[in-house]
């Protein structure tokens, strides 16, 4: 039996063609909203160094990326969608969002009925310095070219299998 891992996805990661092209796939999900987190973009120069070295192989310093991070109270909500994954699914997952490097997981139980909750992981960030902070209700799906963000995305996608065949090969 496949392992399933629930991931809430925001920004560009709650649109089911980002997702196929991060994952190979459209998964199964649902909307969600988690509540307790504020959304924030992150410019150029809020992002982590290494990981903006890997990022400049493919983006200028115009890039923006969406970020969530613990808000403090539970006022803060932001809206997303949660998708079942496989564990090797939310291994590109973290590879795309540079799990580590950039971004961290936080792990929360999440209600989907009134007497059930389930297990989801987020990435979040924990950079008090980020003050961009917009509603997690409406936002913009894309904070950069659609296109290209996808592109992009199904390219580390298929460098990362690529990498992984070659270190598992006997």
């Amino acid at each position: 039996m496949i392992e399933e891992v629930q991931y809430f996805g925001y920004g560009a990661n709650r649109n089911p063609e980002m997702m196929e092209a991060i994952v190979g796939r459209v998964p199964e999900g649902y909307p969600a909203k988690i509540s307790g987190f504020e959304l924030c973009v992150e410019s150029w120069e809020d992002i982590p160094e290494p990981a903006r070295r890997i990022l400049s192989s493919s983006w200028d310093s115009s890039f923006r990326s969406y970020c969530v991070r613990p808000s403090g109270n539970l006022r803060g909500s932001v809206k997303g969608h949660v998708w079942k994954l496989t564990r090797e699914e939310r291994r590109l997952v973290g590879n795309w969002e540079m799990t580590g490097l950039w971004y961290k997981v936080f792990v929360l139980q999440y209600p989907i009925y009134p007497s059930r909750e389930v297990q989801i992981e987020i990435q979040v960030i924990n950079d008090p310095k980020v003050k961009k902070v917009f509603s997690g209700r409406r936002y913009k799906t894309y904070l950069n070219k659609p296109k290209k963000m996808l592109n992009v995305a199904r390219e580390t996608r298929e460098s990362y299998l690529k990498e992984k065949a070659l270190l598992t090969k006997p």
